[in-house]
């Protein structure tokens, strides 16, 4: 039992996630934003940390990143095949 718990642990803590200095710095790429659901939620909850004196900054990156996914979604709804 203790073993899965350590694996899950494990893979949790090597997730690749954006976090506050990244967002600040612009130190990210695309292709770092393509992450899965884990993934997602494990950057928006250390985003969740950032500070008062960047906090402008890393809402307008929640809000590009969140309209970006929108668009996305749009455009593979409106498509026909």
């Amino acid at each position: 039992m203790y073993e899965k718990i350590d694996k899950n642990c494990t893979f949790c803590t090597k997730q690749q996630v954006i976090i506050v200095e990244d967002v600040i710095r612009h130190n990210y790429s695309e292709e770092d934003l393509n992450m899965n659901i884990s993934q997602k939620f494990a950057t928006a909850v250390g985003l969740s940390s950032v500070d008062e004196e960047n906090f402008e900054v890393v809402r307008e990156f929640m809000e590009q990143k969140q309209e970006q996914h929108l668009n996305q979604c749009g455009h593979m709804v409106m498509r026909k095949d």
